[in-house]
């Protein structure tokens, strides 16, 4: 299959293009730094790499050409998975707030987070056939209900967002996850019992589950241990669906 993850150069679309690239699929990493993304392809062999900012509608309109007619060397002109990572986080100190930020600080943090991914998907959306999928990367921020600040604003509405697209996709055969991490505590221990991955492969973090290490993923998942994000987002199949059971 050809897989697109834009946003795949570090974190967890890098951790999913890993095990794709492993189980023999194309993928194409898209990432807006070249530096990183070089460093990237260098990494991880047989990765095709294409320099995109997510947020510039120029830019993306030319990916999707590029893709379309053929242009990118080594990938294709189909696609059979659109992954969406790339992201904008806050201003640190202030993180958590929902006054202080600037109007603009909010429209900056809304048309990366969930504008581009609005473009990308009713760009790329002609080039998916039925049986294909979007898995957009969501955040608790986009589920908690206190603290989030405008980044949480921006999660939310990415959540809403997907499920309202899952729901417009299905009769064109095309599947719609949406993944953030609460989600991945929900399953983790099915996870484990499976022997997909065990307990020495992940990097014990603060948990809301007190016999469960959390999962690195974001940015954290750019850390030393992105495999386990990877292995269960992807599974040992790319078809794996992501969202709960009440929204499939």
């Amino acid at each position: 299959m050809n897989i697109v993850i834009i946003g795949g150069s570090r974190g967890i679309g890098k951790a999913a293009a890993r095990e794709l690239l492993q189980d023999g699929h194309k993928v194409l990493i898209v990432g807006r730094n070249p530096k990183t993304l070089e460093e990237t392809g260098k990494e991880l062999a047989g990765a095709v790499t294409y320099s995109c900012n997510a947020g510039k509608a120029e830019e993306t309109t030319g990916l999707v050409d590029a893709v379309k007619n053929g242009k990118i060397v080594g990938f294709g002109d189909n696609v059979d998975g659109l992954i969406l990572c790339a992201a904008v986080f806050p201003n640190p100190a202030t993180k958590t707030s929902v006054v202080q930020p600037e109007p603009e600080e909010l429209q900056a943090m809304l048309d990366s987070n969930v504008t581009a991914y609005y473009r990308l998907v009713k760009e790329f959306l002609p080039l998916l056939a039925p049986g294909s999928r979007i898995v957009l990367i969501g955040s608790t921020s986009g589920i908690r209900r206190d603290r989030g600040g405008i980044y949480g604003i921006s999660k939310w509405a990415l959540r809403s967002y997907a499920y309202a697209l899952r729901e417009e996709c299905k009769p064109m055969g095309v599947g719609v996850s949406h993944q953030s991490r609460r989600h991945l505590y929900r399953d983790q221990k099915e996870i484990l019992r499976r022997g997909q991955v065990t307990f020495r492969d992940l990097r014990p973090r603060k948990s809301h589950h007190p016999d469960l290490p959390s999962v690195p993923t974001g940015s954290t998942g750019g850390s030393e241990y992105p495999t386990f994000t990877g292995r269960y987002l992807l599974g040992s199949r790319w078809t794996a669906f992501f969202l709960p059971k009440e929204t499939h």
